[in-house]
């Protein structure tokens, strides 16, 4: 307290406030006992202070332990009312500062509310069972800021922890609620000594509209989807008054990013406006010269936006203007520098005089008033009550409203006038169905989108024709973003968070042109995209040891977590190719990576003492997996169940999908046990393989299981690969093989259609690099580390079968990417061939087609001379 006056003083001040305040006049009068209570020393005993434990010894003496639940509240209203009054003397006269008198005001609301909290919590407990989660009372506004006055209403929510049953028919939604109505009523009724507090509900979600009380998940999906720039306003104050303190600090984990949001939006700035625009057009309205100290022209109210704008504009990198008072605000604003100290003096100057002047009108009325009125005696009785004449309070208000009004005008917003541009609709193939698809995007399938969403959809449109002209089919994109948006639901959200992030919205929309397998992920699981995309890895090419690091660390059941985990990295790697940060080799390592790891993982998960060595043959083997590759595999040893074991593992379907889909048909004679003996394998390869069988050896590298075990098998390749070569014509061989595939595979309408098994495909690099690595018995299985040898050679041949290798393959992993599935060949329909063109990098499908044309032609010519070239064996 500022002073302790002596007993004259006391009964001085005393009967002028007494004259000053006709409710405090009338409800001492009622009960004079107590006036000698305040005026005696008792009422100045620092024990007997302002604060909770004082008032729960006198709500005791007064009726806590009646056994009639309205003896306790009218104990309770008892307790608020004198406190009021005692309180509301100091202050008027000057024992106590404006901050110690809105904190004690503030502390007795919170005492009330957490007494009336208990008692029903007591009731309704012993009536219905007790809930497994928590209830808690959240103020805003000025009980929130701890800042309350004589006449405020109490802002509050009603909040509990989770969704739950109670008993049969009996929610914990419908107890909370029965809990709440209890609440408010008992705030609400009147008794002999006045009401507790006014409640005010409107600033919950939805206002009078919505649900009494929420859990902290609905609260959160609210705020997320359809939150307001005004709610970050008013959560600003948020504060925890009464009941589980768990509930209020998860509030608070809440809280503070949407009150605070790290990337501050057009959209926040242009609402900002709007509230503004409201605020102007309630103040001024005076009646017969009357001001509204707290609505009007350089009021209270300017003071607190000007200050909460700044706090949700910097709050999140300022964590120290995270303050709920809003005097406390003001020295942060000083101390980060954005007011100058002048202005911060300026302002807390106002704001005290302001706020002293709001507590004497309702003082005097002993109503929730904030109007100055105009007559003249009254005025001079406020004045008089200040320690000033009329004529200078009337200076010092002309001259705080000047003051906060032109600090005001001089800091807030303006919005731009600019109006947006309309949709370019003839950038679509289907313009009235692009245009049915952007109105579905703002609006869902759901009520009309509120102002807000509008607002930011407005401001997001621009960016997503933007995101739109760069990408093959915009028609189909703008689709499966529709759909994403709408399984995403909190559409306002997401909007306000591309709109800020152009580039996650380019990438999102490139992805979903790119690819139906991954938009579908993406549609299934929205959050994948954000997790994905702000993991820090996009930059990263993993390798066999990182992946297998990480499935080896992650929580819960091998199966499903290595399943989710598979997931997660196929769209971490599409984003990465879509994006060109991997090049297409870069994507085969880290497929072939990925896929190891996860058979690694599984052989581990499933019989890490087997004696089995996985080999993989094919692309496995080489290294250059791709979309909807399968895992060509041979399996070494005798242990078959354990092999199963780890196929079920690797193949079977979850609700997760599957790890990879392998293929066995490469084994010996391509049927019987999956799981071979290396014995068998030895005396297999050595008498019974056909050539083919051989070749397909080239590429074999051990992949998972028994080093050992793999090791010895890989000895055994390489010599039976030699001695193999050695008695056959293998140059003879591969040519009846390449042209037999070509014959029964290749498309004979379009041949370079048939971009793998057609004349000059794919199969005329990779069977004519075999015979020459053959020829110089090098089991090379990497394709491009084969051409390199050829080029020691054969300059000529290898250069071109590198870049129509790369290229070809790229063809092939485009078309790939759309499904994750295998294709070797082009799409019939026109359209999509003009797609595939576009992405390429082409102008139209003509010029893809004939630059196809010319490297399978350049492919097939090179397969010749090699051939024509190629040493003759001698008869």
């Amino acid at each position: 307290m500022k002073i302790e006056p002596d007993v004259a003083s006391r009964k001085a001040t005393w009967v002028e406030f007494l004259s000053f305040s006709d409710q405090a006049r009338h409800w001492i009068e009622a009960r004079p006992q107590w006036s000698e209570w305040v005026l005696g020393e008792q009422s100045w005993d620092s024990k007997n202070a302002p604060g909770p434990a004082f008032w729960r010894r006198l709500y005791a003496e007064e009726g806590s332990k009646q056994a009639r639940r309205e003896d306790r509240l009218e104990a309770l209203r008892l307790v608020r009312e004198l406190e009021s009054i005692r309180i509301g003397w100091w202050d008027f006269a000057g024992y106590a500062s404006l901050e110690e008198v809105v904190e004690w005001l503030s502390n007795l609301a919170d005492f009330c509310l957490e007494t009336v909290y208990h008692m029903y919590w007591s009731e309704l407990s012993q009536r219905y069972g007790k809930p497994a989660t928590g209830f808690a009372i959240i103020s805003l506004g000025k009980l929130g800021g701890q800042e309350l006055n004589y006449g405020s209403d109490i802002d509050v929510l009603f909040l509990y922890g989770e969704e739950g049953v109670l008993r049969p028919h009996e929610t914990y939604h419908a107890f909370f609620t029965t809990l709440a109505q209890c609440i408010v009523r008992a705030f609400e009724e009147t008794g002999p000594n006045g009401r507790l507090f006014r409640m005010d509900l409107r600033l919950r979600p939805e206002g009078p509209s919505g649900p009494l009380v929420r859990s902290l998940e609905s609260l959160e999906n609210y705020y997320a989807a359809f939150g307001e720039t005004w709610e970050r306003l008013a959560l600003v104050k948020a504060r925890w008054s009464a009941g589980d303190p768990r509930v209020g600090y998860e509030l608070e984990k809440l809280r503070i990013p949407f009150c605070f949001p790290l990337h501050v939006t057009e959209e926040i700035f242009e609402e900002m406006a709007e509230i503004r625009q409201r605020m102007e057009e309630l103040a001024d309205r005076e009646t017969n010269g009357d001001w509204d100290v707290k609505r009007g022209t350089g009021g209270i109210r300017e003071i607190e936006f000007l200050v909460q704008t700044f706090q949700v504009l910097h709050g999140a990198r300022q964590p120290y203007l995270q303050q709920r008072s809003t005097l406390r605000a003001l020295h942060a604003l000083g101390t980060v520098g954005l007011l100058r100290w002048e202005e911060v003096r300026s302002l807390r100057e106002a704001y005290r005089f302001l706020r002293v002047l709001e507590h004497r009108l309702q003082m005097m009325t002993g109503l929730q008033t904030h109007r100055l009125p105009g007559n003249g005696d009254l005025r001079q009785k406020i004045a008089s009550s200040l320690g000033l004449t009329k004529e200078k309070f009337e200076e010092r208000l002309v001259e705080v409203r000047q003051t906060v009004r032109e600090l005001f005008n001089r800091y807030f917003y303006r919005p731009s006038p600019n109006p947006p541009k309309a949709f370019r609709w003839e950038l679509f193939a289907d313009p009235k169905a692009a245009e049915k698809a952007l109105a579905d995007l703002e609006r869902g399938h759901g009520a009309a989108p509120s102002p807000g969403t509008r607002r930011v959809f407005r401001r997001f449109v621009p960016l997503l024709e933007e995101a739109l002209r760069r990408v093959a089919d915009p028609d189909g994109a703008l689709q499966r973003l529709v759909q994403f948006v709408d399984r995403y639901g909190a559409r306002r959200l997401l909007f306000e968070s591309l709109a800020s992030h152009p580039k996650a919205l380019d990438l999102l929309v490139r992805l979903f042109d790119a690819s139906s397998f991954f938009s579908e992920v993406l549609i299934a699981q929205p959050d994948l995209f954000e997790e994905v995309a702000r993991s820090g890895t996009l930059d990263t090419l993993k390798r066999q040891g990182d992946y297998l690091e990480e499935l080896r660390q992650l929580p819960g059941q091998p199966a499903e977590r290595a399943r989710k985990y598979r997931r997660w990295e196929l769209v971490r790697i599409a984003l990465r190719d879509v994006l060109g940060i991997a090049s297409l080799t870069e994507l085969w390592e880290e497929y072939t990576a990925l896929a190891r790891a996860c058979l690694t993982f599984a052989h581990e998960s499933v019989c890490p003492k087997a004696r089995l060595a996985w080999i993989g043959v094919g692309r496995f083997g080489a290294g250059e997996l791709g979309y909807g590759s399968d895992l060509d595999c041979l399996v070494v040893g005798e242990e078959v169940e354990a092999a199963l074991a780890v196929i079920a593992f690797m193949t079977e379907t979850l609700p997760t999908g599957i790890l990879f889909p392998m293929d066995f048909r490469l084994r010996p004679h391509g049927e019987g046990p999956v799981c071979v003996p290396l014995e068998t394998y030895e005396e297999y390869y050595a008498r019974t393989a056909q050539f083919w069988e051989i070749q397909v050896l080239t590429k074999a590298t051990w992949v998972a299981g028994d080093p050992a075990l793999g090791a010895r098998f890989m000895e055994s390749v390489e010599r039976v690969w030699n001695e193999r070569i050695a008695q056959t014509d293998h140059w003879e061989e591969i040519e009846q093989m390449r042209m037999r595939v070509e014959k029964e595979r290749a498309d004979r309408i379009f041949p370079p259609g048939s971009f793998k098994t057609g004349p000059g495909g794919l199969m005329d690099i990779e069977f004519g690099l075999t015979a020459y690595l053959m020829d110089r018995r090098i089991r090379q299985p990497h394709t491009l580390q084969g051409l390199a040898l050829l080029q020691e050679d054969h300059p000529e041949i290898a250069q071109k079968w590198q870049e129509g290798f790369l290229f070809l393959r790229k063809v092939e992993s485009f078309l790939r990417r759309d499904r994750n599935r295998p294709i070797d060949r082009l799409p019939p329909d026109c359209r999509a061939r003009r797609w595939l063109a576009r992405r390429l990098g082409f102008p139209d499908e003509k010029a893809f087609i004939s630059f196809l044309v010319t490297t399978c032609e350049a492919n097939r010519e090179a397969f010749l001379l090699l051939w024509r070239a190629r040493p003759r064996k001698p008869h």
